[in-house]
């Protein structure tokens, strides 16, 4: 009686969930037809949180049909993903893509690089030979790299673009595959890297940044053509669980993942928000219309650096040209304000080009410079 009772526990249990999706990028931000925003945010609709940003130049343009808009790229732009402890991969992992280009030459589709490996895939040209596909895992361990057969997806069509590594294959050893529209066209059985990758690095999809600025990037094989969608998976997907006409659909990822047991696991590895300080309320009032920034400012514009939507401004090189400014956060809503000695500019936390937008207030002298009490370079 005992083992009939186990046996009825065994059978009713729930599977456990878990998310394979782990990060899920559709490119859907605005419709077919508009540019996209400078610097605009690109969002992980996968729940773990990992949103990206637009580098250089791009436009939505219609995707493939069953998943809205698609991001178009000239080679000058691509999308940048801030690094996250889901991507280093303990085991298992699907990365797959839907592209379209009509180019023959070597361009990223997806690609992770720093000082513990690399993980790409690229359209690939080598040896004069028609563009091909290919994919890499590179770590301590080793490298491998395969490559399909030749115009594999440069007929300005979309094509699915999958890479899948399974650790333990159907015969016990690992391998590593990659597929072109649901069909194995590369393999490598036993590859050298078969356990996780810690890669410490940001995530590019469209090209790789060389240079430091973001504003100006210069980008490594940007990919010339459109980029429908890109999702990462923790498992080894088989064909049918793709994201394509013949394979899942995207409310069904959705819904996967707005499971208990998985909204559990996205809480516990998203970072935390710290609280932000309270702080006493402003009592100036504003006057005059909005200005763009203050004219004497203007020479100087590269100054101001916006990258966290907040109006970070780096105070150094104003101590030079302007001793009496104060670069600070007076009113306490997150933008960096600007107070010269005799008028007060007040970041008004919206942006033009990439550059802060300033009101201007009524005229009034800055407190005296030398019984200033501020965090004004917000180095905490």
């Amino acid at each position: 009686m005992k083992q009939l009772s186990l046996l009825v526990c065994l059978l009713v249990t729930p599977a456990v969930v878990r998310a394979d999706t782990i990060a899920f990028w559709r490119f859907g931000e605005k419709p077919a037809g508009q540019a996209a925003e400078v610097r605009g945010p690109i969002r992980d609709v996968s729940g773990f949180g990992n949103h990206g940003r637009l580098l250089g130049s791009a436009k939505y343009v219609r995707g493939m049909g069953f998943d809205g808009a698609a991001i178009q790229w000239n080679g000058s732009g691509m999308l940048e993903v801030p690094d996250a402890h889901v991507f280093d991969f303990q085991g298992d992992f699907t990365i797959e893509a839907m592209v379209r280009t009509e180019q023959q030459g070597s361009q990223y589709i997806f690609i992770r690089s720093g000082p513990g490996g690399e993980i790409w895939i690229r359209q690939h040209v080598k040896g004069g030979q028609a563009a091909a596909v290919a994919a890499l895992v590179r770590s301590e361990q080793g490298t491998d790299m395969i490559v399909s057969g030749p115009r594999a997806i440069s007929d300005g069509r979309f094509h699915h673009v999958a890479l899948v590594r399974r650790v333990k294959g159907a015969a016990g050893a690992g391998e590593l595959v990659l597929y072109v529209d649901g069909k194995p066209v590369a393999s490598r059985q036993k590859p050298v890297n078969s356990g996780p990758t810690k890669i410490s690095s940001l995530t590019s999809i469209g090209g790789l940044r060389e240079s430091v600025s973001a504003d100006v990037p210069e980008i490594t094989r940007g990919w010339i053509g459109a980029i429908d969608f890109v999702r990462v998976s923790d498992t080894a997907l088989d064909v049918p669980q793709f994201l394509g006409p013949d394979g899942t659909t995207a409310e069904k990822i959705l819904a996967a993942n707005r499971a208990p047991a998985v909204l559990a696991r996205i809480q516990a590895v998203r970072p935390k928000t710290l609280p932000r300080p309270v702080r006493p309320p402003f009592n100036m009032d504003p006057a005059g219309n909005l200005g763009r920034f203050p004219r004497d400012f203007e020479p100087h514009v590269q100054l101001f650096v916006p990258d966290d939507q907040l109006g970070a401004i780096d105070p150094s090189p104003y101590k030079n040209l302007f001793p009496d400014a104060l670069i600070h956060d007076f009113d306490g809503d997150g933008h960096k304000d600007i107070w010269t000695e005799k008028r007060f500019y007040r970041n008004t936390g919206k942006y033009r080009d990439g550059v802060p937008v300033f009101a201007r207030f009524q005229d009034r002298p800055a407190p005296v410079l030398g019984r200033a009490i501020g965090d004004f370079d917000g180095d905490g």
